[in-house]
């Protein structure tokens, strides 16, 4: 459930093993913001697995040496082969924007994947033969889909980690902020012909 890099790359390994999947997402289309950009070795075996990573590298690059700077451009560290480029599992820099088109395409061309836009969880559960979500599309009345499972793609909102554990979810939540943003003003100091 969710069609973000979790629920596409666990949907499509699910797919490719024979296993029919139903993806609901509550937003209309994948998502636009480019947010994170990074993909570590972790990743990138997922998405070999989900059958996408020679589009992800082909869409993509692997960064060699990366050097941080300060505000005027001075340099302050370079490491050198910043990605371990000759590992087959080396960092790959793609936005979330564009790995979500990706994925989207890999799922939209398998017949084992169903998605389903605007649809929000209302509930999950489960009995001795099924387990199932409820749910609600465009707005309308309540439906419900059975399943053998219900794996909660859904992101830090989750409403199946709600429906399951409650709001008193154990874990932590960091009262910190972090602001991305995309800044065109760093042109002056990078190039993508260096990518340094």
């Amino acid at each position: 459930m969710g069609a973000g890099p979790c629920g596409f790359s666990l949907g499509l390994v699910l797919a490719r093993a024979g296993i029919q999947v139903t993806l609901l997402d509550k937003a209309d289309s994948v998502g636009s913001q480019p947010r994170a950009a990074h993909i570590f070795a972790p990743g990138i075996q997922i998405l070999r697995r989900a059958g996408v990573l020679r589009d992800v590298r082909r869409a993509g690059f692997i960064p060699k040496d990366q050097t941080f700077r300060k505000a005027d451009g001075t340099p302050l560290v370079t490491i050198e082969d910043f990605a371990a480029s000759k590992s087959p599992d080396a960092v790959t820099v793609l936005p979330i924007d564009t790995l979500g088109k990706i994925m989207l395409s890999h799922a939209q061309k398998n017949t084992q994947i169903t998605m389903r836009w605007n649809c929000r969880v209302v509930d999950v559960g489960q009995d001795d033969n099924s387990a199932w979500v409820t749910f609600r599309e465009d707005g309308g009345p309540e439906q419900k889909i059975l399943g053998d499972f219900v794996c909660g793609c859904d992101g830090g909102t989750s409403q199946v980690r709600k429906s399951l554990f409650g709001r008193n979810f154990p874990g932590k939540t960091w009262d910190d902020q972090m602001i991305a943003t995309n800044v065109s003003e760093m042109s002056r100091f990078w190039s993508p012909a260096k990518r340094t």
